[in-house]
């Protein structure tokens, strides 16, 4: 009977080895679902979460009028953008994802405005450009790359340039000059 036992353990233990190194599809845990606080607003048509906030839990476990964290996600519970809220605004670190689940841009807002490093990746995880965001005003150095990561342009966000295409200052500049395009 020990010897059965034995054996038994030993075709358990050799399951379990292959099962954890067996590489393919793991189920992994959304460190977001793990957050107090978390209220679904919306659902996608596969009744699967699309927008979920994060609200403030009080010294009691109450939860507050205070939304802390947004996250919204495309059907099958793929997640598309994610960050934190502070007054109802963008505030501190922001993701967005592409469909196969890399990230695909990340920026740091501060007020509702992007402020910091400004990074925008392919969907194969190399960069597409960088550039940074003082206080939602694209600023400075903004680089371009191709499929190999190599830099194909610069360009210096001045106050004639249109760069990002989206802040007030290159919003202005695209209808004084009529222009279509961006930089990048």
């Amino acid at each position: 009977m020990s010897n059965l036992l034995k054996n038994i353990g030993l075709v358990l233990l050799v399951i379990l080895a292959v099962s954890c190194t067996r590489k393919g599809k793991q189920s992994e845990i959304d460190p977001d679902d793990t957050l107090p606080g978390r209220t679904v607003v919306e659902l996608n048509p596969d009744s699967t979460p699309k927008i979920v906030y994060y609200y403030k839990v009080d010294a009691n476990g109450n939860l507050t009028s205070e939304k802390i964290r947004e996250v919204h996600y495309r059907p099958g519970k793929k997640k598309y953008v994610a960050g934190d809220i502070k007054n109802d605004e963008r505030h501190g670190e922001w993701k967005a994802y592409h469909e196969n689940g890399r990230v695909q841009t990340e920026a740091t807002y501060v007020n509702g405005k992007e402020d910091g490093e400004y990074k925008v990746y392919r969907d194969n995880g190399a960069y597409l450009y960088i550039g940074h965001y003082d206080h939602g005003i694209c600023v400075g150095e903004w680089k371009k790359f191709d499929n190999e990561g190599k830099v194909i342009k610069t360009v210096i966000a001045d106050s004639n340039t249109v760069v990002c295409g989206s802040c007030d200052k290159c919003k202005t500049l695209r209808e004084k000059h009529h222009l279509k395009h961006v930089t990048f």
